[in-house]
C-alpha cells in the first residue's frame, strides 16, 4: 500500500457481540484482521488505520484512505454480512480532506505513518497481547515521561515480534521510529497518541496536560491505574524485549 496526498479518506465503525469492556475491542481486532490482510480491501485502499471507538472501549473505528476512483465501503459490507460485526452506523463517502490539520501539517509523511502503526500494532498483539500491552503502558507512564529514546525502546519488540515491520526497509524504519518521537502541535496529541489508542484502546494523554509528572510511574502505581480498567496487570518483573 502507497497512500499519497490526493487520496480520499473515510472511517467505518465496527461493533461485536462482545460489549464487554476491551474484551469486545479486541475480539473485532481479531475478527477483522483476516480481511483488511486481504488481496481484496488492499485493493480498494492505499493505506489505512485502527483506533477504539466509544466510551464503552468495545468496537472499532477503521480509517482509510483510497484512490478517488475507489470506494471500500461495498466489499466491507459484504465481508459484514458473512460475520458477527456489524456497522454503527452507516459509513459516508470518503473524501478529500487533510488530516494532518492538527498534527503539523505534514500531510504525506502523516499519513505514512498512520498507515504503518496498524500493521505493526497487530503483530504484536498476535504474539502476545498481555506483553504488548504491558510495552505500550510502560512507555507512557515510564519512557515518555523520562523522555527516553522510542526508538532503542520499542525496535527490539518491532523486529522480535512484527514480521510487517522486518519487511519496511531500513529508510521506512527510521522514519517510523521518528514519528513515534514526533510532537509538532504541542496543545495537541503527540503521535504516539495514534498507536497507544490502538493498542491500550485508551490513552492518558489528557492527565498528563493537567497533572504534573516529574519522574515516571513505579509499577505498583502504573497498575493502580490500571485497576481501574479491570483488564490487566504489570508483573513486577516485566522487562521489554532486548
Amino acid at each position: 500500500m502507497k497512500t499519497n496526498i490526493n487520496d480520499y479518506f473515510g472511517t467505518i465503525l465496527i461493533t461485536g457481540k462482545n460489549k464487554r469492556n476491551f474484551y469486545g475491542y479486541y475480539s473485532i481486532i481479531k475478527d477483522i484482521q483476516p480481511f483488511l490482510s486481504s488481496s481484496k480491501w488492499m485493493s480498494y485502499t492505499t493505506g489505512w488505520y485502527l483506533n477504539s471507538q466509544g466510551s464503552n472501549f468495545d468496537s472499532v473505528r477503521i480509517s482509510y484512505f483510497c484512490s478517488p476512483n475507489k470506494d471500500p465501503r461495498k466489499t466491507l459490507k459484504t465481508f459484514l454480512s458473512d460475520s458477527t460485526l456489524s456497522l454503527i452506523e452507516e459509513p459516508s463517502k470518503p473524501k478529500r480532506i487533510k488530516v494532518s490539520g492538527g498534527y503539523g501539517g505534514e500531510e504525506l509523511r502523516f499519513r505514512n505513518y498512520l498507515s504503518h502503526y496498524s500493521h505493526i500494532g497487530m503483530d504484536l498483539i498476535n504474539s502476545d497481547l498481555h506483553y504488548t500491552q504491558c510495552l505500550f503502558v510502560m512507555f507512557r507512564w515510564q519512557i515518555f515521561i523520562w523522555g527516553g529514546d522510542c526508538a532503542s525502546y520499542f525496535e527490539p519488540s518491532f523486529e522480535n515480534r512484527s514480521p510487517y515491520y522486518r519487511a519496511m526497509s531500513d529508510e521506512n524504519k527510521s522514519q517510523f521510529l521518528k514519528d513515534l518521537n514526533h510532537w509538532p502541535n504541542s496543545p495537541q496529541v503527540d503521535w504516539a497518541h495514534m498507536f497507544v489508542d490502538m493498542i491500550l484502546g485508551v490513552d492518558w494523554f489528557r492527565l498528563f496536560k493537567t497533572t504534573q509528572l516529574n519522574a515516571p510511574l513505579p509499577i505498583d502505581r502504573i497498575n493502580d491505574i490500571l485497576n481501574g480498567l479491570h483488564i490487566f496487570k504489570i508483573p513486577r518483573d516485566w522487562e521489554p524485549d532486548s
